[in-house]
């Protein structure tokens, strides 16, 4: 699946563009908020920043109280240096 080849690519190293399209796609199509924060954390290791606080942002706004996804979304912005939104 496209998660394995994220997940096989070292963290700190960029994903391939194609990749990192196709998990957030397959995640989003899921709906599963925990496999939408694990794929966002996985995805803002490789730098795939602005599809992590995609699926952040969809893991926030499935479960609005969740601790764990509304970190995940501020991590990945932190990263992707977009703090204006934090």
């Amino acid at each position: 699946s496209a998660i394995d080849d994220a997940t096989d690519t070292q963290a700190g190293r960029p994903l391939a563009p194609d990749i990192a399209d196709t998990v957030r796609r397959e995640c989003l199509r899921a709906e599963d908020p925990g496999k939408l924060i694990d794929a966002g954390r996985a995805l803002g290791e490789r730098r795939a920043f602005d599809a992590a606080i995609e699926l952040h942002q969809a893991a926030v706004a499935r479960l609005p109280h969740s601790f764990n996804a509304r970190l995940s979304l501020l991590t990945s912005l932190q990263f992707a240096g977009r703090f204006k939104e934090v």
